[in-house]
């Protein structure tokens, strides 16, 4: 039997799916963090997972804070075997971290979220290094070249590639998911739009006098600090009023047997609801959370 919980954690997103058989369970989760003050993520993630309780997956949809602040607390308090994330070049990333800095109310360049958009491999290393990366390739990275680049910059950043579409399943070998892989997959998928990266950067160009693009962005961001600076970024960030996450990842989970469905389980709180699957016929899900 496999339960799919959705957690009643306000803004942002917090999903679990346990396949439980007579000798075990195996926890999947997709994402993890929220970003409405009265909810605590910490107590909720306590409430669903025994003290190093083993989480198979960990799938990340894209690194805004509401989606990512409760990662580093499940990586100390689980042992969570794989994490899945949209791959993203150090270009993204800048911009990503530019966003963060503009909307975060710390506007803080130390904290731990901006750590992990600032280099996620190298974060989740250092909170759990036996934790296995896979970074899913973005549906537009077709050309040769871009390949090339992609696995140079994967090989930096030790982590392996999957391509967008591809069942993460085949790639985790796991002798305890025997039985899943036969009857489901998780299949995710990585788009790149780069309009808003351009959009950001005219409009920071604007305002600094000076044409602003990959090459030196990371010199402008080095002076945050500087209330000028930081100024213009925020003017920048509300003239283009977009996210600039460029990467958004869709997760596909469903069952591969047509003689498998879902079913919905009455919830005992209101807001909590769980699914289950059982013989007769086929019903999948997609997950979409978008950068929105």
């Amino acid at each position: 039997m496999m339960l799919r919980s959705f957690f009643p954690i306000g803004q942002g997103a917090f999903y679990l799916e346990q396949f439980k058989t007579q000798n075990q369970r195996i926890n999947v989760v997709y994402d993890c963090g929220s970003s409405t003050p009265e909810f605590d993520i910490k107590k909720e993630i306590r409430s669903n997972f025994n003290k190093d309780e083993e989480i198979l997956i960990v799938f990340i949809s894209h690194l805004h804070e509401d989606h990512v602040n409760g990662l580093e607390y499940l990586m100390d308090y689980c042992n969570v075997k794989n994490i899945v994330f949209p791959f993203t070049y150090p270009e993204d990333r800048i911009l990503m971290s530019i966003e963060y800095l503009c909307t975060s109310k710390k506007h803080d360049p130390t904290d731990s979220v901006y750590r992990l958009i600032d280099n996620p491999s190298e974060f989740i290393r250092h909170i759990s290094p036996n934790t296995n990366l896979y970074a899913v390739n973005s549906e537009n990275e077709n050309s040769n070249d871009n390949r090339q680049d992609l696995y140079n910059q994967a090989e930096m950043d030790r982590v392996r590639i999957l391509n967008s579409g591809e069942d993460v399943f085949h790639r985790i070998w796991d002798e305890n998911i025997k039985v899943i892989k036969k009857s489901w997959e998780y299949v995710p998928f990585n788009f790149k739009n780069d309009i808003r990266k351009d959009l950001f950067y005219n409009a920071l160009s604007l305002n600094l006098g000076v044409t602003i693009d990959d090459t030196n962005i990371r010199q402008y961001l080095a002076q945050w600090s500087n209330p000028k600076i930081q100024k213009i970024f925020l003017e920048a960030y509300k003239e283009v009023n977009k996210y600039l996450n460029v990467n958004s990842m869709t997760l596909f989970s469903g069952t591969k047997d047509f003689s498998i469905r879902q079913r919905m389980i009455i919830p005992y709180k209101k807001y909590f609801c769980k699914c289950c699957w059982q013989p007769k016929r086929i019903n999948r899900t997609i997950y979409r959370v978008t950068a929105e």
